[in-house]
């Protein structure tokens, strides 16, 4: 059985799922099932690779019986808890993995807005849809998340790596769209954190499309591939087939057959932002993508060997 050689390093998965929205025409089915799969699956693995000394989930799902269990203040505090030096901190040794299984929404000059459970309180009509007068809207995505928000968030995070793993409809848009380039802070999106921190962004379909859900497995289609095929089946051991999954491996499986789901023929490397999926890496732009220095070490983030 493969050994770590850093037994101090810790994890966390926070999973949000919003199936029960303040605005009920936005209810979904399966993100709350997304976001329970993905901890429970990503936590068993994590924790029989033996590389962590704890493994830590913060699950925040909203349904029918928990309407606020994904808030957005709640996510907030999760999120920058893990900043600073204290005995609770991510440090460099770390992983923190978030995902979000929901409702996006791609607003004006680039921003990307995750809509959380209690956005929008009071702006749905007799019907529950949200009533189509402008202050409405602004006020729905003022109390959602946006990527700004998340950068303020992430930006104090010293963990050795930070993944963000967005399953929702206009997902793509939360890098700011297509031939986003690492520029200044401030830059449209998330697209700045891949630079800056070494956020590494998994996001399906495109801006001005709708994230799959399927009725048959109960699930986002890109969550089943992670979960079910990658994780489940082990088919995430696949660039080398070698016993064992890591973390860069598993992403690029859950690319990989996303993009086959959706029926598209072109090889992962064509899975672009302008495509159904993408996955970004840390990288400087215009050069190829970094698998060295404190981030991506070769066996770093091991997650489960089929001896385990």
């Amino acid at each position: 059985m493969w050994q770590p050689n850093t037994p101090e390093r810790r994890a966390w998965i926070i999973p949000i799922g919003v199936d029960t929205s303040a605005v009920p025409s936005l209810n979904l089915r399966y993100s709350s099932n997304d976001a329970k799969r993905l901890g429970d699956d990503l936590s068993q693995r994590l924790e029989a690779g033996h590389q962590f000394k704890s493994v830590v989930a913060m699950p925040f799902m909203s349904d029918a019986q928990h309407p606020d269990g994904a808030a957005k203040e709640a996510i907030r505090k999760a999120i920058t808890g893990l900043a600073g030096t204290g005995p609770d901190s991510a440090g460099p040794n770390d992983l923190v993995i978030v995902s979000f299984s929901g409702h996006g929404h791609a607003g004006p000059g680039g921003r990307f807005y995750l809509i959380p459970s209690d956005a929008g309180k009071g702006v749905s009509d007799h019907a529950g849809n949200l009533r189509a007068d402008p202050a409405s809207r602004t006020r729905l995505l003022s109390e959602s998340i946006s990527s700004d928000d998340l950068s303020r968030w992430f930006r104090d995070v010293d963990a050795g790596q930070i993944v963000l793993i967005v399953d929702a409809c206009q997902s793509a848009a939360v890098l700011g769209g297509e031939g986003f380039k690492p520029g200044p802070m401030g830059s449209r999106g998330l697209g700045q954190l891949t630079y800056d921190k070494g956020l590494t962004i998994l996001a399906a379909t495109q801006a001005d499309n709708v994230a799959l859900e399927s009725g048959k497995v109960g699930q986002g289609l890109l969550t089943y591939a992670l979960t079910h095929d990658g994780l489940e089946r082990m088919a995430a051991d696949w660039q080398p087939k070698d016993g064992r999954i890591d973390l860069r491996e598993w992403l690029k499986y859950g690319v990989w057959t996303a993009c086959r789901t959706c029926g598209r023929r072109s090889r992962l490397a064509s899975c672009r932002p302008t495509g159904n999926f993408g996955c970004w890496w840390p990288k400087m732009a215009g050069s190829p993508v970094r698998e060295s220095g404190r981030n991506l070490r070769s066996s770093t983030f091991r997650m489960i060997s089929r001896t385990s």
